[in-house]
């Protein structure tokens, strides 16, 4: 009985709308209330699959996601480490690497978009007067790329450092120890000891960044809303745009379960990557 709660909710939250989305894409439904609904099989996976617009946009995202959360979990793993072994890091980063996770992402798309405004930002001035470095996201499509992915590193490589802190102050002190009498150095104890001890937190971090990033949307679209033409417009946006601006619901519908089975594959094959 005390678990009853709990299924309703999951069966409210959860299973109704995936079995809903999955209807949605066996059928041809453009909008809410259309009463000309018939079935059509995965005539809207063959779409979706074979267009080009989607295929570029899934292309993107993967890249986007591929370098955000590796670099991530490099500066993050390494971040961790020195907070680990230094309590006089661990004080003075901790209030500085909150502040980041503090900010809703479309707060952080705004303010972004200041601080690189081509004409009045203060960081695109800087770089201007400092590097002679013209910044115009709006114009140039592999800016844009590059700082999305420059923005998604700033705001969750904190969260990756303090995954990494955890399981790093689960470690038993003697291990660290016998590495640092042997005169192991920072990054030998970064990559035979803790990166070994902590695969499990690790792997936690890999997958939770890569969900997140994947559909990556509200800061994105307040920085760039996907340009300039199709530079940043990833997965979560082309399926906002198909599903919510021209009304094609059941591509859409196709498409969220595509990137669902994409995550899900990945995320599976990165559990069993760290078991080994």
């Amino acid at each position: 009985m005390l678990l009853l709660p709990c299924l309703v909710v999951y069966v409210v939250l959860a299973l109704i709308p995936l079995g809903y989305t999955i209807w949605l894409s066996l059928v041809s439904m453009w909008r809410p209330g259309e009463t000309n609904v018939y079935f059509v099989g995965g005539e809207n996976y063959v779409k979706v699959l074979t267009d080009p617009t989607t295929l570029y946009s899934l292309r993107i995202t993967l890249i986007y996601t591929v370098i955000a959360v590796a670099v991530e979990i490099v500066l993050g793993l390494i971040i961790g480490a020195l907070m680990y072994e230094s309590t006089i890091i661990r004080k003075t980063l901790t209030p500085i690497l909150v502040i980041p996770l503090g900010i809703p992402p479309i707060t952080v798309g705004l303010i972004w978009r200041f601080l690189l405004h081509p004409d009045f930002g203060a960081f695109t001035y800087w770089l201007r007067t400092t590097f002679g470095l013209n910044v115009n996201y709006a114009v140039h499509g592999d800016q844009a790329f590059t700082l999305t992915v420059v923005m998604d590193i700033w705001q969750w490589t904190p969260l990756v450092a303090f995954i990494v802190l955890g399981g790093l102050l689960a470690i038993p002190t003697e291990y660290v120890e016998s590495f640092m009498i042997d005169g192991a150095g920072f990054f030998r104890r970064l990559t035979s000891l803790y990166t070994r001890m902590i695969r499990s937190n690790l792997a936690f971090a890999i997958i939770l960044r890569f969900m997140d990033s994947f559909k990556v949307f509200d800061q994105v679209w307040m920085l760039t809303q996907g340009g300039p033409g199709m530079a940043t417009q990833y997965a979560s946006i082309f399926l906002y745009r198909l599903g919510l601006i021209s009304w094609n619901l059941s591509q859409a519908a196709a498409l969220s379960l595509v990137i669902l089975i994409i995550v899900m594959i990945v995320s599976n094959v990165v559990v069993k990557l760290m078991k080994r």
